[in-house]
């Protein structure tokens, strides 16, 4: 996914770290994740990239609009313009390593995930709740060993553990997962997670390659005269003006164990499938337990980051 004047979502906030001499696991993991209306005095010159680190400035600092009337931003400041960052180019072309210890590193520092495929049963460890959906949080399961592309190398690869994981367990957390970068199944570079999301609502065609999707939920219809768990639900989300229609088409279950049915209107999930034929429209159909997902309220912010960026004028 093209990346057109890509805003910088959030900030990483932490006092007392600098990027020239500070430990990035540091950083990840004891900063606080700040929107531009979030922003207070005592933060300048402690935000920082979620994507390079470098350090970010607020504009304008203290009111809510421009001169020229756009909202309050983050934004790069001159001093690091030679330090690479995808929130800065046009074009998401993945991370690149120059070394195992260098990939090692990373998923070490939790700032890699390597996604050998996702869970197609649920879970033992999601136990029942009162509620369809909760924000507990779902274990990342041990996967075969996955060969890595290393970029200083033509053509060779080398062998790393990966995880076979869930979206479920990508959605909590979702402001931490947001920018931290995935080397997907089929996929040929570790990419942030924000470039991986494509719009489902952009989609006019089937799609036969598996790939992350974000769509906004309409209405849901449990089919049968009975109701059941294996009944036929078929969730209605937002779709391109040339298709009839596009649909989540799974086991009533699956999408009651995730949060979705009559009361989801409105809200956004997540899919990892292809893209098939569903009667005149689209659909998503044969998912596994871990390639669905609702996404948590308070992460909506994000979503409208990519949304921003997808339907942007060229």
């Amino acid at each position: 996914m093209e990346l057109l004047q890509r805003r910088i979502a959030h900030a990483l906030y932490l006092q007392n770290w600098k990027y020239e001499d500070g430990l990035k696991v540091t950083l990840l993991k004891g900063a606080q994740r700040i929107q531009p209306s979030e922003y207070e005095d005592e933060m300048k010159n402690a935000l920082f990239c979620p994507i390079c680190f470098t350090n970010i400035i607020r504009v304008p600092q203290n009111k809510e609009h421009t001169t020229s009337n756009k909202e309050a931003h983050f934004r790069h400041i001159p001093k690091y313009k030679n330090i690479l960052c995808e929130l800065r180019s046009k074009k998401a072309e993945g991370k690149k390593y120059s070394s195992v210890e260098a990939v090692t590193q990373a998923i070490d520092h939790e700032e890699l995930v390597i996604v050998s495929s996702f869970m197609k049963d649920k879970p033992e460890q999601a136990t029942p709740s009162s509620k369809p959906f909760n924000d507990a949080q779902i274990d990342d399961e041990d996967g075969p060993d996955t060969e890595i592309p290393l970029s200083i190398h033509n053509g060779e690869t080398f062998k790393v553990p990966s995880k076979i994981t869930s979206l479920r367990g990508i959605c909590h957390n979702f402001d931490k997962n947001y920018y931290r970068y995935y080397f997907l199944p089929e996929n040929q570079h570790s990419i942030a997670l924000t470039s991986l999301l494509n719009d489902a609502s952009l989609i006019t065609d089937i799609v036969e390659k598996p790939k992350l999707y974000f769509v906004k939920l309409k209405n849901s219809l449990h089919h049968g005269n009975t109701p059941g768990d294996n009944n036929i639900r078929m969730t209605y989300i937002e779709s391109a003006p040339t298709v009839k229609d596009f649909c989540i088409k799974t086991k009533h279950k699956l999408q009651h164990e995730h949060g979705i049915g009559d009361k989801s209107t409105g809200r956004y999930a997540l899919v990892y499938s292809k893209v098939t034929k569903n009667g005149i429209g689209l659909c998503f159909e044969n998912l596994g337990w871990g390639e669905l997902a609702l996404l948590p309220e308070k992460y909506n912010y994000l979503i409208d980051d990519v949304y921003s960026v997808t339907h942007a004028k060229k």
